[in-house]
């Protein structure tokens, strides 16, 4: 009976080795061997908040005297700190408003840039079709005065054609006329 049971628990649980780390290197090892073993599974990995959040304005104590004569030895303290979150909180939000300045300026900048090579790809674009016309009416010109004759003969046979696809249009049995 005992041999049946050690043999179920041998089966269901594979034999495992359990490492016990030392130092925070063994323990990266472990993690990095885990992830080694099931590669396709994805890897979640947090992104770090980059901004920091407005700290809010200050809780002002009313009975704190300030840094005068006549104030407490603790009061002095509390003053001082929070005179200090204060001007933390102030230059906190001068740099955000800096930033924020900068920021619009880029912006303004690449979209002036961005414009201005809209401008010049115009310019360009039109010069290659002016140039690419100015080559196709050089081409129909010299076309015409060779073949005078020829071209009556060809703008003839364009008509015919042209009445022949009508005649095909507008009839409805199936084969043509």
């Amino acid at each position: 009976m005992a041999d049946k049971s050690e043999k179920k628990s041998n089966d269901s649980k594979p034999d495992r080795i359990v490492i016990v780390p030392k130092n925070s290197a063994e323990i990266q090892k472990i993690h990095v061997e885990r992830l080694m073993k099931n590669i396709d599974r994805p890897v979640y990995i947090p992104e770090i908040n980059k901004e920091k959040a407005v700290p809010l304005p200050p809780e002002f104590v009313r009975e704190i005297m300030g840094s005068s004569a006549g104030a407490g030895s603790g009061e002095f303290h509390v003053y001082r700190g929070s005179r200090r979150r204060e001007y933390n909180r102030l230059r906190f939000i001068e740099e955000q408003a800096k930033k924020d300045e900068l920021d619009r300026e880029f912006q303004s900048k690449v979209e002036s840039d961005r414009k201005e090579a809209e401008e010049r790809t115009a310019k360009k674009r039109n010069k290659r079709l002016r140039k690419k016309q100015k080559q196709l009416d050089y081409k129909r010109r010299n076309t015409a005065s060779t073949k005078d004759g020829n071209e009556l003969k060809i703008e003839e046979d364009n008509n015919e054609d042209t009445e022949n696809n009508q005649v095909e249009e507008d009839s409805f049995i199936i084969g043509g006329r």
